[in-house]
């Protein structure tokens, strides 16, 4: 309510959805979680796992390319350096 602009109706309306909701999902944890809704998060996670093992085992490869491409930038500057403070080096001179 200390929100300007807030509509007070839409607050009290989601306020009533969120007492609903809560009182429909009652967690009994003698029956724990239903079969196929633990099989289901089982296999999310073991999909989140390999997701997460293959992007960590992919690391050294894409870091050593990365240290590969950062080298040869560095290389392609640097000569470009060099060549404009020879020619900065033959304006003075000329």
């Amino acid at each position: 309510m200390a929100i300007r602009h807030i509509d007070l109706d839409l607050v009290r309306a989601l306020l009533l959805f969120k007492l609903a909701a809560a009182r429909s999902l009652a967690f009994d944890p003698v029956t724990g979680i239903p079969g196929k809704d633990r099989k289901a998060l089982e296999e999310s996670q073991a999909r989140r796992r390999a997701a997460l093992l293959a992007t960590l085992q992919s690391g050294p490869l894409f870091l050593a390319e990365q240290r590969r491409l950062a080298l040869a930038w560095r290389d392609t500057l640097g000569r470009a350096l060099a060549d404009a403070h020879r020619k900065l080096a033959q304006v003075r001179d000329g």
